[in-house]
């Protein structure tokens, strides 16, 4: 003999689940999976710009290293004292290793670093490069962009000092 088991509600002998009770069991489902898309999408967002702003960030470092560390070295330049802003410089220094001569231009959205005969990418997504000249001070400004937020940007301005001048 086989006995059926079967879910009973009190004792008025019900089976199963009401359709009040389904329905607030999709209601709690919806809302449940409504919050989870939401904070999945969140995630996402700030995933991508914290990576934008990690871009920025480090474009932005490469590009005022490698140009202020020729300029810090720089015994002359041909950007002019009080001269109106210029898209690119060079910057000449010797040392115990012999005369350097260094150049920076952007081609695109990407600095170039012509220096010694080798010619290097020291950042990407660069816009506006100026560089202009008061006294011993070069005033180096440029935007930069992210790949992945092209509506996220910073604009840099810095002044570095000529190294031996």
């Amino acid at each position: 003999m086989i006995k059926k088991f079967a879910w009973r509600r009190g004792g008025s002998g019900q089976r199963g689940f009401l359709l009040l009770e389904f329905a607030a069991a999709l209601a709690i489902s919806g809302i449940l999976g409504t919050t989870v898309v939401g904070s999945l999408h969140q995630l996402q967002r700030t995933t991508i710009d914290g990576g934008a702003q990690f871009e920025l960030t480090t474009e932005t470092q490469r590009a005022t290293r490698w140009i202020s560390r020729d300029v810090h070295r720089a015994d002359s330049t041909d950007v002019s004292d009080g001269g109106a802003p210029v898209t690119s410089a060079s910057f000449d220094w010797t040392d115990e290793f012999g005369a350097h001569s260094c150049s920076y231009v952007l081609n695109g959205d990407a600095l170039e670093r012509a220096c010694d005969g080798g010619l290097t990418v020291v950042a990407r997504q660069l816009s506006g490069l100026s560089f202009s000249r008061s006294g011993s001070l070069i005033l180096l400004s440029f935007d930069v962009s992210a790949v992945a937020r092209p509506d996220m940007s910073e604009s840099v301005s810095m002044y570095v000092s000529l190294g031996r001048e």
